[in-house]
């Protein structure tokens, strides 16, 4: 019988194994993606993001470079992944393609998610750890499987833009105390719990957390019987749809920037500028704006 080691040691390499095949199979799809892109559809336009001329161009290469990007920049945090906005027409088949690589992109997720909540996992041992050791080094697993958004339709109009803001999660006192009991105990927390005890008796909190930005696409359609229908798809890639030449060429460009800014603007004049509990980032509202 082999030791709680041992057995440990098996279902590492056996995660490893299944981490890996589906790697594979996703930069195979990604491979036969590229490939269709720059072949069977070359005669098809294509939208890249310009940020040099804050608009589109016509760069196949950029959009294939965009989409098979998948390891760590130093200039983004660990929970952002690398943005592209752009548009793609394409084909049936590249339907076809697509749903493969993201049922690809799925088993991989999968894959990983199993090893996170295995007894084989270790902290110093990600899945980025293991495919490194693999031989594929420096990946963020986020971006090998995030999917590529597409549309079964030729639009009028794809309207890029850039939200960002805060989260924002209103919680009684109640419900603070018992967020700051879970971190744990000692004088800071202490000194938490007597903050809350000095609130007005029927006094809310709000827990906002800063979020990144993200990009997003307002998609029109063409009317049909007088009406057209409207799309907001996050994505932060090229979006792909399905092009139909007896329409025009859709306008693809930058939207005007607002939503989650805007709305956590005027979220955050309700609120006290310093942070009131700081372990869970909670705000008191401002004299007069208490939430009842």
């Amino acid at each position: 019988m082999k030791s709680a080691l041992g057995r440990q040691l098996d279902s590492l390499f056996e995660h490893v194994d299944a981490i890996k095949t589906a790697y594979e199979q996703v930069q195979s799809d990604l491979c036969l993606l590229a490939y269709h892109i720059q072949t069977d559809l070359k005669a098809l336009p294509v939208w890249a993001e310009n940020t040099e001329q804050s608009g589109f161009d016509g760069n196949r290469i950029k959009i294939i470079e965009a989409i098979r990007r998948q390891t760590i920049d130093d200039l983004l945090s660990p929970s952002e992944t690398f943005s592209f906005a752009g548009a793609v027409a394409c084909t049936v088949k590249t339907i076809e393609i697509l749903k493969q690589l993201n049922t690809s992109k799925d088993h991989f997720k999968s894959a990983v998610t199993q090893y996170r909540k295995s007894e084989a996992y270790q902290t110093k041992k990600t899945a980025s750890k293991l495919l490194e050791q693999s031989g594929y080094p420096g990946l963020k697993t986020r971006q090998v499987a995030r999917h590529l958004q597409y549309i079964e339709y030729h639009p009028r109009r794809i309207s890029w833009s850039k939200a960002k803001g805060s989260s924002n999660i209103v919680i009684t006192q109640e419900e603070a105390a018992q967020r700051l009991l879970k971190i744990g105990q000692g004088g800071h927390i202490t000194l938490q719990l007597d903050l809350i005890k000095k609130m007005a008796k029927d006094e809310k909190l709000v827990i906002q957390r800063k979020i990144k930005p993200y990009l997003s696409a307002n998609i029109s359609s063409f009317k049909v019987g007088g009406r057209c229908s409207l799309q907001k798809i996050e994505s932060s890639l090229p979006i792909f749809f399905q092009y139909d030449e007896s329409k025009k060429l859709p306008i693809v460009e930058y939207g005007v920037k607002q939503s989650l800014a805007e709305r956590s603007e005027r979220i955050d004049k309700k609120l006290e500028n310093d942070v009131y509990l700081s372990s869970i980032s909670a705000y008191r509202y401002k004299k007069g704006w208490a939430k009842q």
